[in-house]
């Protein structure tokens, strides 16, 4: 894997350098530009505060997450694969299966892509699941590969989960945020404007204005 460290350790910037090493980022690099032109819905937490945005997100993960499972090996169940426990019991020592699985429809459906990653030990030997919030796919050599800039790791795709949503690459997904921002900062702009009517006692305050040369009366 050190043609793809070395690749990674480089500048960002230095898209010639990755071309010529042969590898392609499918779908361009992965980023969440949630800010619109005529909203100012910027971050990911301002959509969950929407409490329709949140409901409806949070129905689907928490239904997918409490989902059950079961291991199969040459055909037969295997309930005392290490895999069984791992994924839909204790995937690591801070959280349970069902909070893995439900940030991992989460991200899944704010961010567009999902990940969850099994960990090794030195012996090649499943330890623990996590998930991630941002990973780049890598191709090379027709191989797929993931990269997490977090921790400067580098994946198999044998060992990542990775769900996609609709989007134009079969390899990235489009995040919910940046296809719905309008939409969003519209929810975000009518919520704000009937506090403020509501915190003015709903008074509707305002100016007229007239020529000069018109005298007003009391009528």
């Amino acid at each position: 894997m050190s043609w793809l460290s070395n690749i990674f350790t480089t500048k960002a910037k230095d898209d010639v350098n990755i071309q010529s090493r042969g590898m392609s980022i499918p779908g361009g690099d992965i980023s969440y530009n949630m800010l619109s032109d005529t909203t100012v819905i910027t971050k990911e937490a301002e959509v969950m505060a929407i409490a329709t945005a949140h409901r409806c997100m949070s129905v689907v993960a928490d239904t997918v997450a409490t989902l059950s499972g079961k291991v199969y090996k040459d055909g037969k169940e295997a309930d005392d694969h290490l895999m069984q426990k791992l994924w839909f019991s204790q995937p690591n020592n801070l959280y349970n299966a069902f909070i893995l699985k439900r940030q991992l429809i989460l991200n899944y459906q704010n961010l567009g892509n999902g990940f969850a990653v099994c960990q090794r030990d030195s012996k090649g030997m499943a330890i623990r699941w996590d998930f991630v919030r941002s990973m780049r796919p890598v191709i090379h050599e027709g191989e797929k590969y993931y990269y997490d800039g977090l921790s400067d790791n580098i994946y198999d795709a044998d060992d990542v989960i990775h769900m996609i949503n609709v989007g134009t690459s079969p390899h990235i997904g489009t995040s919910k945020i940046q296809q719905y921002q309008l939409l969003f900062g519209k929810s975000k702009a009518s919520l704000q404007y009937t506090n403020k009517m509501y915190s003015n006692n709903m008074f509707l305050g305002g100016v007229i204005q007239y020529p000069e040369n018109i005298k007003m009366t009391t009528e």
